[in-house]
Order: C-alpha cells, then structure tokens, then sequence
C-alpha cells in the first residue's frame, strides 16, 4: 500500500478525535478504539484493493505471453507463483537460444566477410591476368595462327565484338615482310596493334618500348636522332623522347652492342 494512502487514513482519523476532543473536552477510550478499529478496516480494504489490482493485472500479462499457464491457474492446476517460475524459465530458454543464434551468425558474419576479402584479392589478380591476355589479343592483318580473335572479353566476362581498326598510318617501314622476322613475336603484335589504333605507344611495356625503337635503328646505319624521326612509323615518338625514357644518351640507344636494362 503506498505511504501517501496510509497517511491520508491517519490524518483523517486524527481529524474526528480531535474534534471530539475539542467537542466535549475529554477524550474516553472507546471514542480512541473505535477510530482506529476503522483506520485499520480502511487500510485492510485499501491493501486488498491494491493486491487485486496487481493480481489481475499479473494474470493478463501470463495469459497474453502463454495462454496455456494461464489456464492451468484457471483451473487450479498449478498456482501463480509456479506458472510465473514457469514462464520465466521459458523466457530464459528463449533468451539463451537467440544468444547462441547471434553468436552464430557474428561468426558467420567475419567469414564472409573474410572470404569476400579473399574474392576481392582474387579477382584483382584475374584482372591482371585478363589485362595481360589482352595484350596478346591482338590479331595480324594476316593472321599468325595465334593471336587472331573474334571478340575481346570485357571485364565482366562477355565477349565484346573489336571496333573497327583506324585506318592504317603511314611510315609503316616497320611491317614489311622481309625484316618483320628480327622482331619478337610479342612486339611484332604489338606492333600490328599500334598500327591499327587498338594500342597507345605509352601502354606497351618497356621492354617492347626498346625493342621496336632498336629494329628502327637497326634499318639504318647507327641513325642520327633525325635519321631516325624520319624512319620512325607515325606512331612512335621523336628519338629525343626515347632519350629521356630509357635515361640514356643516344650514343648508347643507337649502339645496338650494349645492352640497356629497362623495368617492364
């Protein structure tokens, strides 16, 4: 019973036997008994009250979380306090399930996220792989057995049909038949590719870079810069570029005996 309850029932009380006191100038002790007889009555009514309310109140919220507990109340098959044990356990089961089920899918959760982790790794280095088979994927006016396609596979795996070749540029002395052999079969693609418009001189490895530079020196007799600028196919840069790519002096590029080292 609230404080604030049982202090209105006091203070009432006090009220009337100060009234008869003040009344009739003596208090007899019946007057006092009587008062407190029905002060008690009141906080007896008041208790029960309170203790129904919150009775009734405890047996809506079992029948509403489990129906069947409540019935056994009902029915005096079990009493609140166990039906209230029971659910309670119940709850606790529950709890302790879906514990265990967030536990699980938090370990689930860092795998997969472990194996996307491995997936993204893998499919940077397939696109690696792809770039590098595109630079092979470059077909020969005439065919070379090898590298002549239908399509180029973009970077969803679909196979793309070629744009049309850009027409031919001239200066195109690199690609006469009876000296094309000096060159490896890489920059010889390559090559076809530049001439083609499929490449940008700048997209080609170093290492090619030197050798298509070295074949066009190799056709004359150890080229001056502008000996070679005009031999050189449209597509390639100035000699004076060269110098500057491969960090030499064009003493050393066009002296076909020393070796240069160049990263891809």
């Amino acid at each position: 019973m609230p404080t604030n309850t049982i202090d209105a029932i006091y203070t009432r009380h006090m009220a009337a036997i100060q009234h008869v006191s003040d009344t009739h100038h003596e208090l007899h002790g019946s007057v006092v008994g009587f008062s407190l007889h029905l002060a008690l009555q009141e906080c007896a009514a008041q208790f029960d009250a309170d203790h129904d309310h919150a009775l009734a109140r405890i047996e809506r919220l079992l029948e509403h979380y489990d129906s069947a507990l409540y019935a056994d109340v009902v029915n005096d098959r079990t009493d609140l306090p166990t039906a209230i044990d029971a659910l309670l356990n119940i709850n606790r089961v529950i709890i302790a399930t879906l514990t265990a089920d967030l536990t699980h899918a938090n370990r689930r959760c860092t795998e997969l996220e472990q194996q996307l982790a491995a997936m993204d790794a893998d499919n940077t280095h397939l696109m690696q792989e792809l770039r590098t088979l595109r630079s092979y994927a470059i077909a020969t006016p005439d065919g070379n057995g090898k590298t002549a396609i239908a399509g180029i596979v973009d970077d969803f795996g679909t196979v793309q049909t070629p744009p049309p070749p850009l027409a031919p540029q001239a200066s195109l002395h690199i690609h006469n038949a009876a000296t094309r052999s000096t060159l490896s079969q890489a920059a010889s693609d390559y090559a076809e590719g530049l001439t083609a418009g499929r490449w940008q001189w700048r997209q080609l490895p170093k290492p090619i870079r030197l050798e298509l530079v070295r074949y066009i020196i190799r056709q004359g007799e150890r080229f001056t810069q502008s000996e070679f600028d005009h031999n050189k196919p449209d597509w390639m840069p100035t000699a004076n570029a060269h110098v500057q790519t491969f960090d030499v002096p064009w003493s050393v590029l066009s002296d076909l005996t020393r070796e240069i080292e160049v990263q891809p």
